[in-house]
C-alpha cells in the first residue's frame, strides 16, 4: 500500500466523517435539531478533518514557486500552520444535514455521535496517523496507539449511534458524494490561498 494511497484513503474516510447528505424526512423536534447542531458541528471541527488536509497542502507546496528550496522542517511547519486556517474557513454545513440527523437519529443517538466526536479519540487517531511509519514495498506501520485509537472507533460504529450515522451517510450515497466534492474543492481554493499568505508571510513567495 503507497504512501499516496494511504493519505487519500485518510482524506475520504475523514470528509465521509465531515458531510453526508439531505433527505426527505419527518420534521424532528426542536430539542433534536439542538442535539443534531451539536454532533454535525463536533464532526465539522473533528481533528482528523484537519489531518485530512495536510496531504493535499504538501502536494500544493509542492507544486509552488518559491524562491528558494525549503526545508523540511519549515516544509512542515508551513502545511501544519495551513491547515490549522483552513478548518475555521470551510463551508459550515448546511441547515438541510443538521435536519436530516435530526429527522433519522434518536436524541440520545446523536448526543452519543456528539460526545464521541468532541472526546479525546478523534485527537489520538489523528495525532497517531500522522507517524505512521512508510516503507517501499511493505504496509504501513501502525503504531500501537493508532491501534487503540481505531479499536475506539470501531466499538462507536458498532453503537447504536454510530450505525445510525453510518446508516444516514449510506442511504443517501450519491447525495453525499456531492457533498464531499463540493468540500474538497472549497478546501482546494483555501489552502492555496493560506499557502500563498503563508509563504508571502515568510518572504518565500516569488
Amino acid at each position: 500500500m503507497s504512501n499516496a494511497f494511504v493519505r487519500a484513503l485518510l482524506v475520504i474516510v475523514s470528509l465521509s466523517i465531515l458531510m453526508t447528505s439531505q433527505s426527505g424526512a419527518q420534521s424532528p423536534s426542536p430539542e433534536a435539531i439542538t442535539a443534531a447542531k451539536r454532533f454535525v458541528a463536533a464532526q465539522h471541527q473533528s481533528t482528523m478533518v484537519s489531518q485530512a488536509f495536510a496531504p493535499m497542502a504538501t502536494g500544493a507546496l509542492d507544486n509552488k514557486s518559491t524562491v528558494r528550496a525549503i526545508d523540511p522542517a519549515v516544509k512542515a511547519d508551513i502545511v501544519a500552520t495551513v491547515t490549522k486556517a483552513v478548518l475555521p474557513r470551510l463551508p459550515q454545513p448546511g441547515d438541510e444535514i443538521i435536519m436530516l440527523f435530526a429527522a433519522n437519529m434518536t436524541i440520545d443517538d446523536l448526543q452519543k455521535a456528539a460526545d464521541f466526536h468532541e472526546g479525546p479519540t478523534m485527537q489520538r487517531m489523528a495525532t497517531a496517523m500522522s507517524t505512521i511509519k512508510f516503507a517501499t514495498g511493505k504496509p504501513p506501520e501502525l503504531p500501537k496507539e493508532a491501534e487503540a485509537a481505531m479499536k475506539d472507533v470501531t466499538k462507536f460504529f458498532e453503537s447504536s449511534a454510530g450505525k445510525s450515522v453510518f446508516k444516514v451517510t449510506m442511504d443517501n450515497a450519491a447525495q453525499f458524494q456531492r457533498a464531499s466534492m463540493q468540500v474538497l474543492m472549497a478546501a482546494t481554493t483555501l489552502i492555496n490561498e493560506e499557502l500563498d499568505q503563508e509563504l508571502k508571510k515568510r518572504g518565500l513567495k516569488p
